[in-house]
């Protein structure tokens, strides 16, 4: 019984990080639009960039099997956004020191590789979850399921 009300506690807790993780960056997104003016309408062209391990820049790509981006032949490059996908939540708010991370930044996601595409004026954004966080998903899902299911039981 003890090692089970463990594992629940240690679900909940997990549960709990991703909330407030969820929180911050909504409530981080409602103070920069609720201080920003209105811009004037741009033309964004955005690009997702993964890398060579499948979205997970546990090391530095090579930076020469991504100069297509800088020119797409006539001297412009594709986009004018670059999205480097994707930073693990759970990493990033624990900071973890890993193979793959540092502090909770994927280590391919060096300031060599932002500094490549800011030198052509792309503006350089990270994305938070896809890959990097399906198993947590799953994991949230099924301990919802469990509870689902203690309080059927009772």
């Amino acid at each position: 019984l003890r090692s089970r009300l463990g594992t629940i506690v240690k679900m909940a807790m997990m549960v709990r990080n991703i909330i407030l993780v969820l929180v911050s960056l909504f409530s981080f997104l409602q103070v920069c639009y609720a201080t920003t003016a209105p811009l004037p309408l741009a033309k964004i062209l955005a690009l997702w960039h993964c890398g060579p391990d499948r979205c997970i820049w546990a090391a530095e790509p090579d930076l020469s099997q991504s100069k297509w981006i800088l020119d797409r032949g006539d001297g412009h490059p594709v986009a004018n956004v670059i999205n480097l996908a994707f930073v693990n939540p759970l990493a990033l708010l624990n900071k973890t020191t890993d193979a793959k991370t540092l502090n909770g930044i994927p280590r391919g996601m060096t300031q060599k590789v932002v500094q490549f595409f800011q030198d052509q004026g792309i503006h350089v954004i990270a994305s938070i979850g896809g890959a990097t966080c399906i198993l947590y998903f799953l994991f949230v899902i099924n301990f919802l399921f469990f509870i689902y299911l203690s309080i059927l039981m009772v």
